[in-house]
């Protein structure tokens, strides 16, 4: 992770997300000599456990080509799954710069009975060898 944690300070009622870059999204670096699957898993940030809507991810490419295809991505508001319990956060991520990097956005809403205080997550990104390449033998 080369953006490692997310800050979005006071919240209100209103939702706030990172696709606006305020506050930035999570960075991913590929930093080794393979592709890579990468999955996500994410303690509870609320009362209310995870999975919830109030909690959610979803990845995008920072550089273009760090993917095969969208479908390595999740593309849209996914809740974030309790600890053991991770799901795909992208596949087939690329090793090679400047193809290596992937945002990990959030999206947090708080709860209408949730009560006051600071909150906090452990998000856990896990990366392991691709079960198939698109390329054959895990090549760029």
């Amino acid at each position: 992770l080369t953006v490692s944690g997310v800050d979005f300070g006071d919240m209100d009622s209103q939702p706030n997300d990172t696709l606006d870059f305020s506050p930035g999204p999570f960075v991913l670096e590929n930093n080794g000599n393979v592709r890579a699957d990468v999955k996500i898993e994410a303690t509870s940030l609320w009362e209310v456990p995870n999975p919830t809507g109030f909690f959610q991810f979803q990845s995008a490419e920072k550089e273009p080509g760090s993917v095969p295809g969208p479908g390595d991505l999740v593309t849209t508001w996914t809740a974030l799954p309790p600890p053991g319990s991770p799901v795909m956060f992208a596949n087939n991520l690329n090793h090679q710069n400047p193809r290596d990097e992937l945002y990990g956005h959030l999206r947090i809403e708080v709860p209408q009975d949730e009560g006051a205080g600071q909150k906090s997550s452990s998000i856990t990104f896990t990366a392991s060898l691709p079960l198939a390449s698109p390329h054959g033998s895990n090549a760029p």
